[in-house]
């Protein structure tokens, strides 16, 4: 039988981080209140309860929540520039199915925070989308913060769609635009009225929606701009993909001569507000104006190495002052959601090599537990087990990781950080809620939702090896279109998609 998640009124764990790096091995109890830590109490323990490691729940800065990994249906590790061809014909799926699945895999690996960058096309059918999506985190439990995506340019590439069709053998154009190119694109002024539809409709303790202009190749200055003057307006924070690959960043020094983050600077957009995902291309000056905005910057590691994106400079971010976050980008190193393998890779990535100084555990800690909260909430209550802050607790299972430890020699942390996985996660609460016990997510039938996930992507198996010569033709022609340069030759932000 399925078990209910349920409100807690704490939990007693033998060791716990108490801030970022910081371990205690004083067995105690923690008391919830009201969704937050009320008390923590020197506690005796039971034999259950003794070897539970404690710490804050993960953040999951950037992702997509794709619960039918792309991978599924054709759009295998390349780079990005012709990978996303085949990740933006998604099949036709439930998306409670899609976006519960995927929350599900998260909080079984301990993340108990997403931000969410919803991929469909920004048009009224979208609010029932959101809907849907907004649903399956609090069923699941977890703390959502919906990204409304947002564009209005060049659907294919960094360059005008007209122009990849026109390089297209002729037999292909036709059928390329039917299936790629389908529907119009609202106006971006529509589109903003979308976004503040789904926030009036959604918002709740455990949502918060966000402006997401999907990134400055895809987005007019006119749709940057609106959004500015809408986030100033309301509050609202911004999420956008940000110089993630050299052909982005060929794009922006092309299309913003005076400097892309001048102008974001100068339209309001680069505030406190924004997280920008993965900047693995940024310039140190660039990272010196995101610092003084205090913007955050979402490290993805694992997408940006399966995408041939490259490695971000998170150690030089760190440096200017940067506040990190840590996002999977629904692309872990295992085809799953493993918030901890993402953490493990994360820090043996940016460590530094030899004795060079690199992200230290402290600087680790506070981009996946405090900074990852902030990009997801807005708020500075998380990423601590302190009273006060908010009741999102990962509990581990320290006896597995240390079962063939000598106690007392290796530190805690250093343990948590070699070896922690999914398969170690005994607990994870969310605002005072267990929603995960012995790794099993509550309140759902995981299974089930899986199964059919799964039946209904089957159904149009069929169309979709049809379609493979158009996606190759597409993919060869984009290819083609980046080696010769065009991405730097039409750099008009200011003109809208026709197509």
């Amino acid at each position: 039988m399925m078990a209910a998640k349920r409100k807690i009124s704490g939990l007693r764990a033998g060791r716990w981080l108490s801030t970022p790096a910081t371990t205690e091995n004083t067995s105690v109890q923690f008391k919830f209140s009201g969704g937050l830590i009320g008390a923590i109490e020197p506690a005796p323990l039971a034999d259950a309860n003794r070897d539970l490691f404690a710490m804050p729940a993960l953040a999951n800065a950037h992702d997509h929540g794709r619960g039918l990994r792309p991978l599924c249906y054709g759009a295998f590790d390349q780079a990005l520039e012709t990978w996303f061809t085949a990740l933006n014909i998604h099949p036709p799926i439930d998306p409670y199915l899609n976006a519960a699945l995927a929350f599900a895999r998260m909080a079984q690996s301990g993340i108990g925070l997403v931000v969410h960058c919803h991929m469909a096309a920004n048009n009224p059918k979208l609010i029932d989308s959101a809907a849907a999506v907004c649903r399956a985190a609090e069923d699941i439990g977890i703390r959502l913060a919906f990204v409304v995506p947002m564009r209005d340019r060049d659907r294919l590439g960094y360059l005008s769609d007209n122009a990849v069709i026109r390089r297209l053998p002729t037999k292909h154009r036709d059928p390329i635009r039917k299936r790629w190119l389908a529907g119009t694109v609202p106006p971006a002024d529509e589109q903003i009225e979308i976004a503040d539809e789904i926030a009036r409709r959604y918002s709740s303790r455990l949502v918060e929606v966000l402006y997401g202009p999907a990134a400055p190749h895809w987005c007019t200055n006119r749709m940057l701009e609106l959004v500015a003057i809408a986030s100033a307006r309301s509050g609202r924070r911004v999420h956008m993909h940000c110089l993630e690959t050299r052909y982005q960043r060929e794009f922006a020094d092309a299309a913003y001569p005076q400097g892309l983050f001048p102008y974001l600077k100068s339209i309001g957009l680069l505030t406190d507000r924004l997280t920008l995902a993965h900047g693995v291309y940024l310039l140190p000056a660039e990272m010196d104006m995101i610092a003084d905005a205090n913007a955050i910057v979402s490290l993805n590691t694992c997408s940006n190495l399966r995408l041939r994106s490259g490695i971000a400079p998170a150690s030089q971010m760190a440096e200017r002052g940067v506040s990190l976050a840590m996002g999977i980008d629904a692309l872990g190193l295992d085809d799953d959601e493993d918030g901890l393998r993402e953490l493990r890779l994360t820090y043996l990535l940016h460590a530094g090599i030899s004795f060079d100084k690199g992200l230290d555990k402290a600087m680790l800690l506070t981009a996946a537990l405090r900074n990852g909260a902030r990009a997801v909430t807005g708020r500075l209550n998380h990423g601590k087990l302190t009273p006060g802050m908010a009741a999102d607790v990962l509990a581990l299972d320290f006896a597995a990781l240390t079962h063939d430890v000598m106690p007392g020699v290796t530190p805690d942390l250093d343990i948590v950080l070699a070896r922690a996985t999914r398969r170690h996660v005994r607990n994870l609460i969310v605002d005072g809620t267990e929603i995960v016990r012995e790794g099993s997510v509550l309140g759902i039938d995981q299974s089930a939702l899986e199964n059919e996930l799964i039946a209904q992507a089957m159904t149009v198996a069929k169309d979709y090896i049809a379609a493979k010569p158009l996606l190759e033709s597409l993919q060869a022609t984009l290819h083609q279109c980046y080696l010769d340069g065009l991405h730097r030759q039409g750099g008009k932000p200011n003109q809208a998609s026709s197509d």
